[in-house]
């Protein structure tokens, strides 16, 4: 697989341990190019298994993902998550994630 400048970060990243996978995120390129500015990394899927929740795994892989973006040249971060989820929006917010958008639906 080839990054070149449009993803140049591994847009998978997977948590092993003792060779078992014990989580992953996957993550694309928002915006990129001279005309777009700041260049946005998204998370679109973490996900961690259930032994392994609330040991860190979670956290390392966001914070690789956030470090390799940022060197390959990302200055904003986004995810999305449901509002009603709230162990979701806790982990968000915990990683420094704010309140950007607010999307409503029926």
């Amino acid at each position: 697989m080839v990054f070149g400048a449009f993803h140049p970060w591994p847009p998978a990243w997977v948590a092993l341990h003792e060779q078992q996978v014990v989580g992953f995120l996957t993550s694309r390129v928002v915006s990129a190019g001279p005309t777009i500015a700041p260049p946005t990394a998204a998370i679109d899927d973490v996900w961690v298994a259930p032994p392994w929740r609330g040991q860190g795994a979670g956290r390392q892989l966001v914070e690789a993902w956030r470090g390799a973006a940022r060197a390959g040249g990302a200055e904003a971060f986004e995810v999305s998550t449901l509002a009603a989820d709230a162990d979701a929006v806790g982990f968000w917010r915990a990683m420094g994630f704010g309140d950007y958008r607010l999307r409503l639906r029926c």
